[in-house]
């Protein structure tokens, strides 16, 4: 059985004997801090670690798997606490063989800047939440307080190659007709129920 030692675009297998390596895959665009992509409220995106790097400058022993494959994604904070989801993808294996008894887990971090010994603001502990899940849970779930305007960024890392699904929502109510702008036109002599809280 090979076994294959990265160097540049040359492979070494099990006897030492150096080869090209095959053709590599396309790192995401999304896999270095500086290039997150940013997040919408409530739309869950699908995403991939496949072909991703280490990302050295920001990593900075946030959690388990703070060394692993990962990429990048970043939400504005509303000052309401914000939530995280993530589910693996059907297209993941759960585990692999017997013989390594691994089991394909992830694990998402929560930074507050990027390129900078940042504070790690929180993170989940690895875990295998498949996305086709019949239980009620189906995904990990990480939640953080927020500051109105400051920019978050989410990475989600595993040891394995891991298709997921990713979604935020904010914990902060909507207050419908709240400004001026969003006011209700009503007609003399008609009535509306109202709730100001």
């Amino acid at each position: 059985l090979a076994s294959f030692e990265p160097e540049g675009n040359i492979v070494a297998d099990a006897q030492g004997t150096r080869m090209p390596a095959s053709p590599s895959i396309s790192a995401p665009i999304n896999d270095r801090c500086i290039n997150s992509m940013e997040l919408d409220f409530s739309s869950s995106i699908n995403g991939t670690n496949i072909g991703s790097n280490f990302d050295a400058l920001n990593v900075f022993g946030c959690g388990p798997h703070s060394d692993a494959n990962g990429v990048w994604y970043s939400v504005a904070g509303d000052g309401a606490p914000i939530r995280a989801f993530l589910c693996l993808c059907p297209t993941t294996a759960i585990s692999t063989s017997a013989s390594t008894n691994i089991l394909t887990v992830a694990s998402i971090a929560i930074h507050t800047a990027c390129n900078t010994e940042q504070s790690c603001l929180t993170y989940s502990n690895p875990t295998a939440f498949r996305c086709d899940d019949e239980d009620d849970d189906t995904a990990l779930e990480l939640e953080w307080n927020t500051t109105q305007g400051h920019q978050y960024y989410i990475h989600v890392r595993s040891y394995s190659d891991i298709d997921f699904q990713l979604m935020v929502q904010t914990t902060r109510m909507a207050v419908p007709s709240d400004d001026c702008r969003d006011s209700i036109r009503i007609q003399p002599g008609e009535r509306l129920a109202g709730d100001a809280s």
